[in-house]
């Protein structure tokens, strides 16, 4: 009798969960991303962030969104502490 269930094992891949010193990070995030980066490490709400640069809360949400997805980061302290270690902000 055949078994029906196939045995797959996927190969386990060591996962780091804030890259550092990914290739052309500089270049990887814009001038306002790194802004808004510095502004989130200075500890500024999107609201608060927005009043700071003439921006809506809503544009500064979208740039959150495109700094995780960029960099892999899942929250604010991902994206922080990235920033730290490739010296984009202080």
């Amino acid at each position: 009798m055949k078994s029906n269930s196939l045995n797959r094992t996927a190969p386990v891949k060591a996962i780091s969960k804030v890259p550092v010193n990914s290739t052309n990070t500089a270049e990887m995030l814009s001038e306002r991303e790194t802004e808004i980066l510095q502004h989130m490490a200075d500890g500024l709400s999107s609201k608060h962030i927005g009043e700071a640069l003439s921006i809506s809360e809503d544009t500064v949400e979208t740039h959150r969104k495109n700094i995780y997805r960029k960099i892999a980061a899942k929250n604010a302290a991902q994206a922080m502490a990235y920033g730290f270690r490739n010296n984009l902000i202080k």
